[in-house]
């Protein structure tokens, strides 16, 4: 069996086991621009109509750096959680179902073990994309409806977006370009993360361990927790003392390789009938 139909299967059937979960994470989308929404009319800043660009920022808002401190409570980004948390769940379980399933004969049909983990990474791509054209679509639905606008650029609403005063922020307009992409790659390196330790442990030890580092990450500004590149509140782009892009680009990057070298090599030598008991 050639890779190219192993990812075509994948494609089929693991999309079909999840697809619910995407209906919650475009539930969840719908919520997330609704309370943006809310939020902007009650502070009356609705002369300014919000952009495409601030829906965007408000999906990974975070928590600002300012509240790390002592002597003073951390209220966690709630939101921010769920919107993470829905992309890894969307991701979890199918790999480890696969191979417990029909995945072996697979293994044996293609010749290789290489075979079948290529093509899960690939899968765990093609799931994160869908994840943020889900977002797409949602979200532009929505602001034809409420009359806003499709500019990928922020407004001035930003201040209000992020809870931080305007003398903090790099001044709007701004492109999201570069935020959009270390969200995308840092998201993607984490859902891979995640595969490589439910076939080492399990799948709900597996999202404990990512929901931790991105806890961790809220109470921590350490550069190499990636959660701190999935929050608008502390990215360069938007904020002066943000953590810096690029950083959080070759970090992904790197776990991304890493892991798919070093998964792959694991995943040779591992003993799947074991898994299966």
């Amino acid at each position: 069996m050639r890779a190219l139909n192993l990812i075509l299967l994948d494609i089929r059937k693991g999309l079909f086991l999840v697809w619910y979960r995407g209906i919650l994470a475009c539930a969840l989308f719908f919520l997330v621009n609704m309370t943006l929404f809310r939020q902007s009319e009650l502070i009356g800043e609705q002369s300014v109509a919000l952009t495409l660009g601030d829906y965007y920022v408000s999906l990974f808002t975070g928590i600002k750096a300012s509240e790390l401190r002592p002597d003073r409570p951390i209220i966690l980004p709630f939101l921010w959680l769920a919107v993470l948390s829905s992309i890894l769940y969307f991701t979890l379980s199918y790999p480890i179902k696969d191979l417990e399933g029909i995945g072996k004969h697979l293994i044996v049909l293609s010749g290789s073990r290489l075979k079948w983990w290529g093509a899960k990474c690939i899968w765990i791509l093609i799931v994160v994309s869908l994840f943020f054209l889900m977002w797409l679509t949602v979200t532009v639905i929505w602001i034809i409806a409420t009359k806003g606008s499709l500019n990928v650029t922020v407004s001035s609403n930003i201040s209000t977006i992020l809870g931080l005063k305007p003398e903090m922020l790099v001044q709007p307009p701004q492109g999201i370009t570069e935020f959009v992409i270390v969200t995308y790659i840092s998201i993607l390196a984490l859902c891979l993360f995640q595969m490589l330790v439910s076939l080492c442990l399990t799948p709900i030890l597996a999202f404990m361990t990512s929901t931790a580092i991105l806890l961790l990450s809220v109470y921590s500004l350490n550069p190499y927790l990636i959660g701190n590149y999935l929050m608008a509140t502390r990215s360069q782009v938007f904020v002066f003392s943000g953590v810096d892009s690029l950083t959080g680009f070759i970090l992904s990057v790197g776990i991304i390789l890493a892991v798919t070298v070093f998964g792959g090599m694991y995943f040779k030598r591992m003993d799947i009938l074991v898994k299966e008991n």
